[in-house]
């Protein structure tokens, strides 16, 4: 029974808890009234993930959200997790919003580190400038130190949310 325990908290790395995900209480940055669609992604790659709590061997249960608004604004709110049991590791997360003209916005960059062993996670947020926007690109990138020259990160998922 104390194995069990042991390895049930070593597995879940600190981040065990109901099962929730983002919803449209959690799109306040816009008036309620203003709110078109809420859209739940979790993306999960193995050392780097978005989505949001419980994280358990290794993906998010829970789910990020994107908040499409009435007036052609968007937002992003999720939790980036790092998680790569044996060794270091940065999870890098890349957000930019494309209006109906074609144009993409600079990317907003979220990043969080382990050390390995546990769960390391930060919580994510960004908005779109005024304007009319339809889609979302979120990359999603791991990074991991070593002898070599010339480190750069990898990325590991690329994917893009259509309103």
């Amino acid at each position: 029974m104390l194995t069990t325990a042991i390895l049930g908290f070593a597995l879940g790395g600190f981040t065990s808890g109901a099962a929730r995900a983002f919803g449209a209480g959690d799109c306040n940055m816009f008036a309620q009234s203003n709110i078109a669609r809420v859209q739940e992604i979790s993306i999960d790659t193995g050392g780097a993930d978005f989505g949001d709590f419980p994280h358990l061997f290794g993906s998010p249960l829970g789910k990020a959200i994107i908040c499409w608004a009435a007036d052609g604004r968007v937002a992003v709110r999720g939790t980036l997790f790092a998680d790569n049991f044996r060794e270091p590791i940065q999870a890098i997360l890349k957000v930019r919003f494309r209006s109906n003209s074609g144009t993409w916005t600079p990317f907003a960059q979220g990043d969080v580190s382990g050390n390995g062993g546990l769960v390391a996670f930060q919580r994510f947020f960004r908005t779109s400038p005024r304007g009319q926007f339809n889609r979302v690109q979120i990359q999603l990138e791991t990074f991991r130190d070593s002898a070599l020259p010339n480190d750069r990160a990898i990325t590991v998922a690329d994917e893009i949310f259509r309103r």
